[in-house]
């Protein structure tokens, strides 16, 4: 999907797959000795301290969806009453009014929101805002389908997802999510369970080191010094959530690593009108990279056009005629099939009859093949992206927690990059509370490191599937061609595999979530 390699030897989507797999082995190494190494010594004393007067028990850096929804949660929490969450963010979003009325166009900046983060939303009282305002667009089928063969699948709610789903995901706006959010925290804020320091920009900031012999018992609070107009401030507090993007201050100041690559590619991101509603997400896969269709309410839909960097300026600087033309040019150009000559007898004749059933089961039945809708006209402004992946060495340290971005970023082919953050946000709650009942240091690693590993495995887990997707998807000839094509036509032909499939989908973003939801484009 967004690599821009046309072209990928089998030998590199191998070495690449092996990077994470052996990423993986290497976090399970490392939090199971850290895991031991922390039972093997006495915990550290209940909020034990130097210092008993801290500005915060917690402290959130980043005020965007992750580190809002976080807070919020806290906040709300009865272990917490009494004491102050803050939260530091650099610019407010808009107002909610502004923001869900309906005269406000739709947000160029659009999430493919699973029902796991869904019920985490709700649960903390702003999915019922966007609901009551309908900016909200549920989605209850979704096709996947490439350029090189007739293979495709099509998924819908009636058929895979469990019986309590009524919709596959939703898709949902930035601009209306954040307003929406911060109304929550503001009401917090009103009685007295936040402080809000916004607009306000963290300047510097320090963390305390562990005493010799007792590496889970650190000692002092974490420091920050917030500046804006009119207003120096030095803050100290317990534990810091760094929830400030994927280039974080936060984590750069406590000097934690990343690694990671580029793809070589850019996301061109447009509102664009269509010629009649849908409530399908559709993605098909062209030689350059994915093209996502996500719906909105009424007539309007998020694009994602992923592709190589010089293509991606192209398409951001033509006319908005050009534009619409190039893009429903891609969407339904005919499939090319794949040549069967150049397989061995026994799977050329298996390509054949697949191929035969494949063009009949576009033909028939609920799960048949449909055409992606008309595009005609553009929307908003469009801009390009640069994707990445991304992952932090660590998420955590002494009084301190990476989430979202700060800690990882991922292939956007399926719109899970929102979901894992939200993920991140409702584990790190769970493990606060849980030491703050215990009457331990919640900024203590020996708690934190629960969160360490459980988290970044499923983000390492969910990073290694979407990328082996768009590395699959990247290879042009030869075998894994027709091997990939092959498979979406036997998936699509086999509805109990399909059905789990999106039961694995729905668990996937979340990692610990029992109810997710499967992959958007």
């Amino acid at each position: 999907s967004l690599a821009p390699l046309p072209m990928v030897h089998p030998g590199t989507v191998v070495r690449a797959g092996g990077r994470l797999v052996e990423g993986v082995r290497r976090h399970l190494s490392r939090t199971a000795a850290t895991a031991a190494a922390a039972a093997a010594g006495p915990t550290s004393g209940p909020r034990a301290s130097s210092e008993l007067n801290w500005d915060h028990d917690v402290t959130v850096v980043g005020g965007g969806v992750v580190g809002a929804a976080a807070a919020i949660r806290l906040a709300e929490s009865s272990i917490f009453q009494g004491s102050n969450i803050g939260v530091v963010e650099t610019r407010p979003p808009p107002g909610l009014e502004e923001a869900l009325s309906p005269a406000t166009p739709p947000d160029v900046r659009t999430y493919a929101m699973t029902p796991g983060s869904e019920k985490f939303l709700r649960s903390l009282g702003v999915w019922q805002l966007l609901e009551e305002a309908e900016r909200l667009q549920p989605y209850s089928a979704m096709q996947i389908w490439e350029w090189g063969g007739d293979g495709y699948m099509r998924f819908d709610s009636h058929n895979h997802a469990p019986h309590e789903q009524q919709h596959l995901g939703t898709i949902v706006e930035n601009r209306a999510l954040q307003a929406a959010l911060f109304h929550r925290l503001k009401e917090l804020e009103a009685n007295g369970r936040v402080t809000l320091y916004c607009p306000a920009q963290v300047a510097s900031m320090s963390f305390p080191t562990a005493p010799r012999g007792d590496p889970n018992s650190p000692i002092g609070p974490a420091r920050l010094r917030l500046v804006s107009e009119g207003m120096d401030l030095d803050l100290t507090s317990r534990l810091v959530l760094a929830a400030d993007g994927a280039k974080s201050p936060t984590r750069q100041a406590a000097g934690i690593p990343t690694w990671g690559w580029g793809y070589g590619q850019k996301a061109v991101v447009a509102t664009v009108e269509l010629q009649q509603h849908t409530d399908t997400a559709w993605q098909r896969f062209i030689r350059s990279g994915p093209i996502a269709i996500l719906p909105l309410k009424g007539p309007y839909a998020s694009i994602v056009w992923s592709t190589d960097t010089a293509e991606a300026n192209h398409l951001a600087k033509l006319s908005d005629t050009d534009f619409v033309k190039a893009l429903n040019g891609a969407l339904a150009a005919p499939s090319e099939p794949f040549a069967s000559q150049y397989l061995p007898t026994p799977f050329a004749m298996v390509d054949s009859l697949l191929a035969t059933a494949s063009r009949a089961a576009r033909l028939t039945g609920d799960q048949a093949f449909e055409s992606a809708p008309e595009v005609c006209a553009v929307a908003s402004r469009r801009f390009a992206l640069d994707l990445s992946l991304s992952q932090a060495r660590t998420y955590t340290g002494n009084r301190l927690c990476l989430l979202g971005d700060a800690a990882h970023t991922v292939h956007p082919l399926a719109g899970q990059g929102l979901n894992l953050g939200l993920g991140d946000a409702e584990h790190i709650c769970e493990v606060i509370e849980a030491a703050a009942r215990a009457g331990t240091d919640i900024g203590s690693p020996q708690h934190l490191i629960s969160y360490e590993h459980t988290r970044k495995l499923a983000n390492l887990q969910m990073m290694a599937l979407l990328d082996g997707i768009h590395r699959l998807f990247a290879v042009e000839p030869g075998p894994l061609r027709w091997l990939r094509n092959t498979g979406m036509s036997v998936l699509n032909a086999a509805p109990p595999v399909k059905s789990q499939v999106v039961k694995f989908a729905m668990g996937g973003a979340g990692g610990t979530r029992k109810n997710s939801s499967p992959a958007a484009p």
